[in-house]
């Protein structure tokens, strides 16, 4: 008995990584960056960080952008920024990202997520509904959702984003390890094996996955499996 209830510990606690991870869903899509390139504004981390904000600053200042493309320079420099961890000042560009652009979804995602970095998770669940209400599609921001709905302990309401955000995106390897965590948070340890199944079919290095799921099996006293999954991680 006590090896499970230690063992149920170490899940919830090794298993939280998974939503750090997440945070990466912030950098654009490289299409966006293509016109800023010739500044080095790119959100890419191939250009040093310091490079890339002067870069971006001359491109809106330069005058050759305007409307979605200048809201663009605008995001990429706030992903730059929420690269750094400046919260604040990578809001301040989204945030004029979206004033030049007001259905900017991707603007309102990156926000979010730079709200959540900040520990403002009703901000940033109010943006990434924004983001949804842009673009319904946006499986990302479903996703991000249910992350900040999952860390303010609403885990049912996590679940359904995250449902949501696997069945926009088939391919998307993110919310199945998410729910994952959801379920083991609920106790349904069944369930969380079951999306940790799938989040390493998605993605075969998803070593948090991986080491989640050797948890689980640790928590059920599945000693073998959960060893086999503990050397897939090593």
């Amino acid at each position: 008995m006590r090896k499970t209830t230690w063992a149920a510990r170490a899940v919830g606690t090794l298993a939280s990584a998974t939503i750090l991870a997440l945070e990466l869903t912030a950098v654009p899509a490289l299409a966006e960056t293509q016109t800023l390139k010739e500044w080095k504004c790119t959100g890419a981390p191939d250009v040093p960080w310091d490079e890339q904000i002067v870069g971006c600053a001359n491109a809106i200042k330069s005058g050759k952008y305007a409307g979605n493309e200048l809201a663009v320079a605008f995001k990429v420099r706030g992903n730059v920024y929420f690269a750094m961890k400046n919260f604040d000042q990578a809001i301040a560009d989204y945030t004029e990202a979206i004033r030049l652009d007001p259905n900017f979804a991707g603007a309102f995602n990156n926000r979010g997520s730079a709200y959540r970095g900040k520990g403002d998770l009703d901000r940033a669940i109010a943006d990434y509904s924004e983001a949804i209400r842009s673009d319904p599609n946006y499986a990302v921001a479903f996703n991000n959702r249910g992350v900040a709905r999952q860390m303010k302990g609403e885990l049912d309401q996590a679940i359904a984003d995250y449902t949501t955000a696997m069945r926009l995106d088939p391919t998307y390897a993110a919310p199945a390890g998410s729910r994952g965590f959801a379920y083991q948070s609920k106790g349904e340890f069944d369930r969380a094996a079951a999306d940790w199944d799938e989040a390493i079919r998605l993605d075969p290095k998803d070593s948090i996955a991986i080491n989640n799921r050797g948890m689980v099996r640790l928590a059920k006293n599945d000693l073998d499996h959960a060893i086999a999954d503990f050397d897939e991680t090593l």
